[in-house]
């Protein structure tokens, strides 16, 4: 193909070519001025203009060299460099997509989404091409080809700091996944925290504490626990298909009002692995849309009650049943349960406080209560069971109002405890303690309040502390009880043993006030018997 002499200001850039930036211009510039062009770039002619099918750089070094080859006392090899060699043939558009990808694919410099828009247009242009063939094009596997386009998705300060290669790869898709949570300006400020505290904490620690506080977000399964991931401990496959929807409760007014772009996914929710608002972080499993995962809960508690009452014979609770108790797993219980004493009913576990049984062949998501004057006035007397629910004694509102306070105060002593037991771990540096601090689980009711932890955008000094009053706070939950009242002043001996340092006298001294406090709450006042006055 005969080359032809064309002017500079008929050449135009291949349609499918996006780079944004070309290097080292200049450098080229004088290397033609000395040497000439060691390959002619191709083109195609659409009507009295040309298109490069490669040759941008060069098209640009010869832009550049006609404005400055005589400032710079170079040689003049083409017209003053007003016209550049081209060979012209008939491409086409296929034919010039595959010049921009032999132009970039291998160039060093390619940045990762430019890259990955290189893929996206080769799919446009080639739509049938599967991955495994695109993959042999652009020297990679099909799996990398398949993820590459979740980059372009992201944030733009998200791309600029991938490209930067100031995150990696790994860390964008986990910025990608996070974006089914959080609106854009949470993913692009989770990505500046992960670059400001690099060294300090690992990107997966930093988006998954952002997660965490995540005010529409639900935690359903982690990766450690066993079995098919679920909707929470005993909740429904994620992958469920024929979920129970007839059983969701209905909205609210407010609901209606705060959700009317979802209400249509809200009223017929699909399975939670193919719905826009699931993903998975980490083997962690997220529901984007709490509102929605807790109407899920509550339609597959009753789809449990109903199925555990066909197994059981054991009625389900109505409102007519009246005041209720949960029954706790004492003899007393047990012989009530295995004798399906009439009054007994099954309720939902959200519907009652903390009733843990373990009756056979019932979901645990199911509660077992008593009802009826006679029976649970017995349960009363023997301590069996939990609360009674409804029309409640005197003396069960004053225990209600003390283990309030008990529960509040509890979780404030074991805080205080941890200032000054954390003496214990100065030695140990952080990396040896986040490691260690991973070795007991800390319960739902255990859980260190949002108002004691340090964020991890706290000081150095702040995050050494926490880690080592969260050790603490593992090494003492086990001596103190939710769900039971003790005395405070006997808890810090306990945590004594534990840890082998005592307790303050101002600690001992709050602790006695707390004491004193709790019990004052418990007491009934002497002024009311059954509801009359003396």
């Amino acid at each position: 193909m005969p080359e032809l002499q064309i002017k500079l200001d008929l050449i135009d850039d291949n349609p499918y070519q996006d780079r944004g930036s070309y290097e080292d211009i200049a450098e080229l510039g004088r290397t033609i001025a000395v040497n000439g062009l060691e390959q002619t770039p191709k083109a195609r002619q659409v009507e009295s203009r040309y298109q490069l099918k490669f040759g941008h750089r060069r098209k640009r070094a010869f832009d550049w060299l006609r404005d400055n080859w005589k400032k710079e006392g170079l040689t003049d090899r083409y017209n003053g460099y007003t016209v550049m060699p081209l060979e012209v043939e008939a491409f086409t558009d296929a034919e010039m997509f595959d010049g921009v990808v032999i132009e970039n694919v291998h160039r060093d410099d390619l940045k990762v989404t430019e890259k990955a828009r290189l893929l996206r247009r080769y799919k446009e242009v080639n739509p049938e091409a599967t991955s495994e063939k695109i993959g042999l094009v652009f020297n990679m596997n099909a799996a990398t080809v398949r993820g590459m386009d979740i980059f372009l998705d992201l944030p733009e300060e998200v791309q600029a700091a991938l490209d930067k290669g100031d995150i990696s790869q790994g860390t964008a898709r986990l910025l990608h996944s996070m974006m089914k949570l959080a609106p854009k300006e949470k993913v692009v400020g989770a990505m500046k925290r992960v670059v400001k505290e690099a060294g300090e904490n690992t990107p997966e620690q930093v988006i998954d504490w952002e997660i965490g506080h995540l005010n529409n977000v639900e935690e359903m399964w982690q990766s450690h626990r066993t079995g098919k991931p679920r909707g929470g401990y005993d909740g429904w496959l994620l992958d469920m298909n024929n979920f129970p929807n007839k059983l969701l409760p209905p909205m609210t007014v407010e609901q209606v009002g705060a959700y009317e772009a979802h209400i249509d996914h809200l009223a017929n929710p699909p399975a939670c692995t193919a719905c826009p608002f699931y993903t998975k972080v980490q083997g962690t499993h997220y529901c984007g849309m709490k509102i929605c995962y807790t109407r899920k809960r509550a339609a597959w508690e009753v789809q449990c009650v109903e199925q555990a009452s066909r197994n059981s014979k054991i009625a389900v609770y109505k409102e007519t049943d009246g005041a209720y108790r949960p029954l706790s797993y004492d003899d007393t219980s047990r012989k009530l349960f295995e004798k399906k004493h009439k009054d007994l009913r099954l309720i939902p576990k959200s519907a009652t406080e903390h009733a843990f049984q373990h009756y056979t062949n019932l979901n645990d998501l199911v509660v077992v209560v008593a009802t009826g004057e006679d029976l649970l006035g017995k349960l009363a007397s023997s301590s069996s069971g939990g609360r009674t629910v409804g029309k409640k004694s005197e003396k069960e509102k004053a225990e209600m109002r003390a283990m309030k306070v008990y529960r509040i105060k509890r979780l404030e002593l074991m805080w205080e405890y941890t200032a000054v037991a954390e003496k214990i771990f100065e030695s140990v540096p952080m990396d040896v303690l986040k490691k260690l601090n991973d070795w007991k689980n800390i319960m739902i009711d255990d859980r260190i309040p949002a108002e004691y932890d340090h964020p991890l955008t706290g000081t150095a000094a702040q995050q050494l502390s926490f880690q080592r009053r969260e050790l603490v706070w593992r090494m003492i939950m086990g001596e103190t009880s939710y769900t039971r009242r003790a005395n405070m002043v006997d808890i810090l001996d306990a945590f004594a043993d534990v840890t082998g340092v005592k307790a303050p006298k101002a600690l001992i001294k709050r602790a006695e006030e707390w004491d004193a406090e709790i019990k004052a709450a418990a007491s009934v006042s002497t002024a009311t018997v059954k509801g009359k006055s003396k």
